[in-house]
């Protein structure tokens, strides 16, 4: 075996160990959630990559945005979070993965964006099997998440959202005085996030990819100053707190409402 092949499995083992003990290893606090642990596996999984250069660091990258789809982490540009460098939004994806891969054997749903009756029927109308909700869930009597992260939510004006780094990418973040200046340092330190581009990660400050994690502890201690708190684009449409049956029961019913008036609405007998 040679030495390059040593140093490249050597380096895989490595990634892959600390990637496992970082992720689910850790309990589950208030500032850290599963999740948050994952992504900063993956992160520490990227770095021992590079650092060992077991693989070149395009390959590294590759290899972490895998492990993050086996992780259920990438998402469309809507949805809360980090999401794909080249944003692309459910009017445009879904109809384009409909056409692509429905079938008799194949469901497709839509993520991102999709929060209420009127959102609903234009997955339905598009030819969507169902709907995926992380914004709206978040914000209802039985989510987990703390009473300030649910409130930004609630409280959320129109083009209330921003874009600024996160740990693996960019992210959607609601516009509070610490995401605005995240966002201004992401411009500054890390604009692949604007344009598309994923950056070098051996020249971004270690302080602008931990800020989310400082953020997130920040929100759940009540901080309002420094609060940073993951939603998607649709946290501007709403309004409220239910509990989750009367939440689905109410969106289920308004769809089906609204699709029974399209035909009536639009087309001519």
């Amino acid at each position: 075996m040679s030495k390059n092949t040593k140093r490249t499995l050597l380096g895989f083992v490595v990634a892959i160990a600390a990637l496992l003990l970082i992720a689910y290893l850790p309990a589950e606090t208030e500032a850290m959630s599963r999740a948050a642990w994952q992504y900063l596996g993956c992160f520490v999984f990227m770095l021992v990559l590079i650092i060992s250069r077991a693989i070149p660091d395009w390959a590294a990258v590759l290899c972490t945005m895998a492990v993050l789809v086996a992780l259920k982490v990438a998402t469309v540009a809507e949805v809360t979070s980090n999401f794909a460098w080249q944003p692309v939004h459910s009017m445009t994806l879904l109809p384009d993965i409909i056409e692509k891969f429905s079938d008799e054997n194949t469901l497709v749903c839509g993520t991102g964006g999709f929060c209420d009756g009127k959102s609903v029927a234009a997955a339905f109308a598009m030819g969507a099997d169902g709907v995926q909700m992380g914004t709206r869930f978040l914000a209802t009597q039985e989510s987990d998440f703390c009473d300030l992260w649910k409130k930004l939510v609630v409280d959320c004006p129109d083009g209330g959202t921003l874009i600024a780094r996160g740990f693996v990418g960019p992210a959607r973040w609601l516009r509070t005085p610490a995401a605005q200046a995240h966002a201004y340092a992401t411009a500054k330190d890390a604009p692949g996030s604007y344009v598309g581009v994923p950056d070098d990660f051996s020249k971004i400050p270690m302080d602008l990819l931990v800020t989310e994690r400082k953020g997130v502890a920040a929100t759940y201690r009540g901080d309002m100053e420094n609060a940073m708190a993951g939603a998607g684009e649709c946290a501007q449409r709403i309004t409220d707190l239910p509990g989750t049956t009367e939440m689905v029961e109410k969106i289920m019913a308004d769809t089906e409402e609204i699709l029974k008036g399209l035909s009536a609405k639009y087309l001519v007998d």
